[in-house]
């Protein structure tokens, strides 16, 4: 432990275990090694130990592969196409189910809000999407809600404008000072939630599910 830069081990308090070498407290694994070989290796020394002590926790493995960390994750289970209709598991693993039921849970609390508020779901979106920038015309706000995979109907609009959460100015759209109160209470749900996620979830987690969810909209079954 002499011998090791303070800065490898910065704030993990490493040990010396019980067979001499460095452990850091709570590590997933401890494998308790007896140096047998020793082979020249030109620049560096190979050695080949024996394990004669194992110890293994409940924390999840850190994995090293191909230049990146990972984690490891559990293959889902095979589901052969004569358990489909007689199990329910198509419905249970298809793709699409479980996304569906997800947002429907990461959309529920923010959901409730914006009804209690006394708006659809239209016209929230509209309410996000010209909270984007500093206003636009009824067409730019239908290509942004189209571009988040909404068919925006006209009616959202005039009813916002009837309410004087939208104010138009020739062909504009912009947010009224009343509209744009609602909209950061809505944000502040949004982030509420967004943080509950991030805590509930490991960063490696997160990062992975940022992925695969750019992953799978890019990979998805197009209009032919």
């Amino acid at each position: 432990m002499q011998n090791i830069p303070h800065t490898t081990f910065a704030g993990l308090d490493p040990r010396d275990g019980p067979e001499g070498a460095p452990i850091i407290p709570d590590c997933a694994a401890r494998f308790g090694c007896r140096p047998t070989f020793e082979y020249d290796g030109g620049d560096h020394a190979i050695f080949v130990g024996e394990v004669i002590d194992f110890v293994h926790g409940e924390r999840a493995p850190l994995l090293f592969h191909g230049g990146k960390y990972g984690r490891v994750a559990a293959r889902p289970p095979a589901i052969r196409p004569d358990e489909i209709d007689r199990d329910g598991e198509f419905g249970r693993y298809f793709i699409g189910h479980m996304l569906s039921r997800a947002y429907d849970a990461a959309f529920a609390e923010l959901r409730r809000e914006y009804r209690r508020r006394g708006l659809r779901s239209s016209e929230y979106t509209v309410l996000v999407s010209l909270g984007l920038g500093d206003g636009c015309t009824r067409r730019d706000l239908l290509v942004r809600a189209a571009n988040g995979g909404v068919d925006l109907p006209l009616e959202a609009i005039e009813q916002l404008v009837a309410r004087g959460l939208i104010v138009a100015a020739d062909e504009m759209l912009h947010l009224s000072l009343t509209g744009r109160q609602l909209l950061m209470e809505l944000m502040a749900v949004a982030q509420a939630i967004q943080l509950h996620f991030e805590d509930s979830l490991t960063l490696a987690e997160m990062t992975q599910l940022h992925d695969l969810l750019r992953r799978l909209s890019e990979v998805a079954p197009r209009d032919r």
